[in-house]
């Protein structure tokens, strides 16, 4: 699947690029994913999660118990510093996700919803 950015994307992806011209990605944040603050970890996510040794889910195993807990820090108008859990769940085959703690209470905008994660 490719993504395309959009016109309200593109601005935001040129200032990350000028702050941070290493390697991103982009997530459009569904409505599911700031209620619950699970977000399933694509490839790209993946790849750049496993470059930056944050967490390789290929050899990581299925379950909470199994969790890896960082502190992540979000960028909006300032830093938010959350603890992000890394897993894979017993449940659809192990599908790796992470789960941002205390996202929904960050009250991201229409025009905010979006995350990037930088290596």
């Amino acid at each position: 699947m490719e993504f395309i950015l959009n016109s309200n994307e593109q601005p935001l992806v040129e200032e990350i690029l000028k702050l941070h011209p290493e390697e991103y990605c982009l997530i459009r944040l569904t409505s599911t994913m700031l209620q619950k603050s699970i977000i399933d970890a694509s490839g790209f996510i993946r790849s750049l999660f496993k470059g930056g040794n944050i967490i390789d889910y290929s050899v990581h195993p299925q379950g909470g118990e199994n969790k890896i807990v960082k502190t992540s820090i979000l960028l909006e108008n300032k830093s938010h510093k959350l603890e992000t859990s890394f897993y894979r769940p017993h449940t659809k085959k192990g599908g790796p996700r992470f789960w941002i703690l205390g996202l929904k209470q960050l009250h991201l905008g229409v025009c905010q919803e979006k995350c990037v994660i930088k290596k």
